[in-house]
């Protein structure tokens, strides 16, 4: 698996970052995101609640992935890169962020998929250090997964991204526990 870009240092990355996601976090926020359903929802002119309803065409994104969700989803998120979206400095690719909070010892499956980009996932502990990314899911699945026991309780970082700068599309990003 290749390693991306995540090896510049958390304070580079952070300063690409719209600095409202710099914000402290209040009480315990089961998700928040720089990207926010809601914002997105507005743009394509439906209600505020009615963020958990699928964007249109989002019938499309893929359901590749067969392993049955044992747990509580914690976070489910469906975006889409596009020009003028923040992109990284390192190979120009588009990216969001999502946010999650997270308890020590819970094992949690995050899983990014699109049938309209090679998609790219890293993950970020509460101390903003890189603790796993993925490219894809196997050598016939271009899907983005991390299956990973969270070490500390805090806010966790998601960066979807696409795996090279022509990457355009919509996404789901889904975060999960796992038994």
């Amino acid at each position: 698996m290749p390693i991306k870009f995540f090896l510049a240092t958390a304070t580079s990355l952070l300063a690409l970052l719209p600095i409202s996601i710099l914000l402290p976090f209040y009480g315990a926020i089961a998700s928040e995101s720089s990207f926010a359903p809601s914002e997105s929802s507005l743009a394509q002119g439906m209600e505020p609640d009615a963020v958990d309803t699928p964007p249109s065409g989002s019938e499309s994104l893929p359901q590749q992935d067969t392993e049955p969700v044992a747990g509580e989803i914690i976070l489910l998120e469906q975006g889409e890169l596009r020009d003028g979206d923040p992109t990284l400095p390192t190979d120009g690719s588009l990216f969001h962020q999502h946010t999650f909070f997270g308890e020590a010892g819970k094992k949690v499956k995050i899983l990014l998929e699109s049938s309209e980009f090679d998609t790219y996932l890293a993950l970020f502990n509460p101390q903003d250090e890189l603790l796993e990314e993925n490219d894809d899911i196997d050598e016939t699945n271009t899907n983005s997964r991390i299956i990973i026991t969270l070490p500390d309780t805090g806010t966790y970082r998601v960066i979807v991204n696409s795996y090279d700068a022509t990457g355009r599309g919509r996404y789901q990003l889904r975060v999960s526990e796992v038994e």
